[in-house]
């Protein structure tokens, strides 16, 4: 537990360098281990401490909203989707997995996180499955730009907090 959050408030620390580099983060491991409310304070660390415009969502609402736009009376488009979640300085994509791994959802979730590699811009993955697994649900090109320059996966390998509540 300790490695991961030292890890998490390193990558926060050091943001700036993270930001410049584009390096990417993968928070993977069992549930109710604390990853989703490690992500959350890594946005609102970022936002308060180094002025950056970051936002945490989930891959079904990314999914959901993509979907939204092929809406004939909808007034944005698939590429105004793509735009926006380009525009943050760090994107951070909850559950990724827990949707049904279809190969519309495999590209959306593909084009977000390139979109974001071609602009060096990081995104935080966070996970339920082993990082080896993640290739199903954002492809294996995805998953290896989110390696590039030095980004790591940190696993959350303990037994869920939420047992003991």
């Amino acid at each position: 537990m300790a490695r991961a959050l030292g890890a998490c408030q390193g990558y926060v620390a050091q943001f700036t360098d993270n930001y410049a580099a584009g390096r990417s983060l993968v928070l993977s491991g069992n549930v109710g281990n604390g990853k989703t409310h490690l992500a959350c304070a890594m946005v609102q660390a970022v936002i308060r401490g180094h002025g950056a415009q970051a936002v945490i969502t989930t891959a079904a609402e990314i999914i959901r909203v993509f979907k939204g736009a092929m809406d004939r009376s909808a007034e944005y488009s698939d590429r105004d989707v793509l735009d926006e979640l380009a525009s943050f300085d760090l994107l951070v994509i909850d559950e990724v997995g827990a949707q049904s791994g279809s190969a519309y959802e495999l590209g959306v979730l593909h084009e977000v996180i390139d979109r974001r590699y071609q602009l060096v811009l990081p995104t935080v993955v966070v996970s339920n499955l082993a990082t080896a697994d993640l290739a199903r649900y954002i492809g294996d090109r995805a998953l290896d730009r989110l390696r590039q320059g030095g980004g790591q996966a940190i696993g959350f390998n303990w037994v869920s907090a939420r047992g003991a509540v």
